[in-house]
């Protein structure tokens, strides 16, 4: 269902491993594209991305 983890980041339910993009005042009042794309060259496309819209979150995979 194209856009339903999206929503669980958004909403916070109670599915593990969620964002919880709901919790950052830096978010409110923003909109939340999500894009599904077929891509050959993902680093080129990534980079041209941020360049155009730098994250407004950063996230980590390690226990801080």
């Amino acid at each position: 269902m194209l856009g339903a983890r999206i929503h669980q980041h958004l909403k916070n339910t109670q599915t593990t491993g969620l964002a919880r993009l709901c919790a950052y005042e830096t978010l409110l009042g923003r909109e939340i594209a999500c894009v599904a794309l077929t891509v050959t060259q993902y680093t080129l496309l990534e980079k041209a991305l941020q360049n155009e819209r730098p994250h407004l979150l950063v996230a980590v995979t390690r226990v801080l």
